[in-house]
């Protein structure tokens, strides 16, 4: 093995261990550990925090996704279909199952963005190169959810997001685990996307207030980084 083959050594091992124990139980030197190299300190080496072995993972795995991504919402948008809340939905998943099953430890890492604040953080903050069809997506959805109001829409689209991607992680480690009775895989993504579809699209709660949507419009820049 190369120098240059440790970086990507390190991402994948770390992407597992954190996927399967969570990002607080591991540490780095347990990723150098497993990862087989004798340098404890390897990982500050290459990636200097755990913040940026994270970001590095996210990195890694979200420039072909990114890309592929923005060729479908161009499509869309040639067809006068940005407004789709279904096929925009679908313009956020299928770029990652497509890469399944090579990207499930990655799922399963990055389904962890709900509970830990700085990898939330890295995930929407990403530059363009690898985290623009993601934003895309997030403008495209706030203008196609109707007369809600703005702290619904950014509430829902967190939640939105969230909600694939713990759906489609749990169920591919169910496949990996060879659990019995699951929905085949294309009508488990398709159903989760109908779900996602009609909770973006539900009448607003009557108690919905004017000072909730005021709070939201400060914070809308956190979703579509505008």
């Amino acid at each position: 093995m190369t120098k240059r083959d440790t970086p990507v050594l390190l991402i994948t091992t770390a992407e597992d261990l954190y996927g399967r124990h969570g990002i607080d139980a591991v540490s780095l030197r347990q990723i150098a550990e497993a990862a087989g190299q004798r340098n404890p300190a390897v990982v500050q080496y290459h990636f200097s925090t755990k913040p940026g072995l994270m970001k590095a993972i996210v990195e890694h795995r979200s420039l072909g996704p990114n890309r592929r991504r923005n060729q479908m919402l161009d499509e869309l948008e040639t067809e006068g279909r940005a407004g789709d809340v279904h096929a925009l939905l679908e313009c956020a998943l299928y770029p990652l199952v497509e890469h399944l099953p090579e990207y499930a430890s990655f799922l399963r890492f990055a389904n962890q963005a709900h509970a830990n604040q700085q990898l939330a953080d890295i995930m929407w903050n990403l530059d363009d190169e690898h985290g623009s069809s993601g934003r895309r997506v997030a403008r495209h959805l706030l203008g196609s959810m109707g007369d809600l109001p703005l702290a619904v829409k950014v509430n829902r689209i967190r939640l939105g997001f969230q909600l694939l991607l713990q759906a489609v992680s749990s169920h591919v480690t169910q496949v990996q685990d060879g659990v019995e009775g699951l929905l085949p895989s294309e009508v488990f993504y398709a159903d989760i996307i109908n779900a996602v579809t009609a909770f973006l699209l539900a009448p607003a709660p009557a108690i919905a207030t004017t000072e909730a949507a005021e709070a939201a419009a400060a914070n809308a820049a956190v979703v579509t980084n505008t």
